[in-house]
């Protein structure tokens, strides 16, 4: 045989931060792969945010997700942070974005139906330093077969964290 190889050049992708993007692979976003889920149910496109994002199709079950990512961004601080999502294009009515955050989680429901090459608000979380928490999105929509998008998220720094202030009376 005759060996060879081919000589590449590419960016090493950086830690996130921040921002996460759907390229940084196990360093910020993870893309679930393993049964019932496989490379082959994913698809990509060569657009949005960062020319990439992953989609995959809606499913009929409310319970179990086949296909889903995390977003899990490397705080620089402790504090309260606004959670955008970057939506390049969907056909998806419903998706359950669930919020890990100091406080609790929370599920958004988000119809990306509604939004072309935008950044949406998820709304506003405490967050703690580092990378405990994380957002978690699923094909679990009770829809089956709409193109639900995967792309990137920012979590953008408002201060210091914010007291729940409810009115008992």
């Amino acid at each position: 045989g005759v060996p060879w190889c081919i000589k590449t050049n590419y960016a090493k992708v950086a830690e996130a931060d921040t921002l996460v993007d759907n390229m940084q692979l196990d360093i910020g976003f993870y893309l679930h792969t393993k049964a019932p889920s496989s490379m082959g149910r994913w698809r990509d496109r060569l657009t949005g945010f960062n020319n990439h994002f992953w989609f995959a199709f809606t499913t009929e079950s409310t319970t179990t997700d086949t296909c889903y990512a995390t977003w899990r961004p490397n705080l620089p601080q402790d504090g309260h942070y606004e959670v955008f999502v970057y939506i390049p294009f969907s056909n998806a009515t419903v998706s359950y974005y669930i919020v890990h955050h100091k406080d609790g989680v929370d599920t958004v429901n988000i119809n990306q139906k509604n939004y072309t090459n935008e950044w949406i608000s998820l709304g506003s979380y405490n967050f703690e330093k580092g990378n405990k928490k994380y957002v978690y999105l699923g094909d679990a929509t009770g829809i089956a077969g709409q193109q639900i998008v995967f792309d990137a998220m920012n979590f953008s720094y408002r201060g210091s964290y914010v007291t729940n202030t409810k009115d008992f009376t």
